[in-house]
């Protein structure tokens, strides 16, 4: 889970990868929890996407980012791209010096961004993960076919990122 929030999995970057397995998870009744794997106890913050510092999404929205469709068809973002902080997003890229990257304004440089806002301690905290899947995979990945990340950032992660 926390490759494809990062952007790196086959259902990132393969077309034709079979993604079927969503429809089995969509009906759930559960509450999610982080999806982290079970890894906090022993690798806290693992899910670095979710995390500035100790707090978890400190302005309590999540937001995710595509740059391109699983389809034929032309991509149309909602939002142009014009730079981005490495530094923020250090354990999803894996790029431990400061450093920049810059768009120029053409129209390839767009993205689809799409997030949610919750309060803490209410109900969309408590299932802003099922809100995450919902909107992630379901939605935007098996629904829409929205695909890849920008270029050096998190494909999903708090806004900071």
């Amino acid at each position: 889970m926390k490759n494809f929030l990062d952007g790196g999995t086959a259902w990132n970057e393969d077309y034709d990868e079979e993604i079927s397995v969503l429809d089995s998870v969509q009906y759930t009744t559960s509450v999610f929890s982080p999806p982290d794997g079970g890894t906090s106890t022993v690798y806290p913050q693992y899910f670095s996407n979710f995390y500035l510092g100790d707090m978890e999404c400190p302005l309590g929205a999540i937001e995710c980012c595509y740059t391109s469709t699983r389809s034929s068809s032309s991509f149309s973002g909602n939002a142009d791209i014009c730079a981005f902080d490495m530094a923020s997003a250090s354990k999803s890229n894996h790029i431990q010096d400061s450093s920049m990257t810059y768009y120029d304004t053409a129209s390839s440089n767009q993205a689809f961004c799409t997030g949610f806002a919750f309060d803490k301690g209410s109900f969309g905290d408590a299932v802003k993960y099922n809100t995450l899947f919902h909107m992630a995979m379901k939605e935007n990945l098996y629904n829409s076919g929205y695909v890849k990340n920008i270029p050096g950032a998190p494909l999903c992660g708090c806004v900071e990122q």
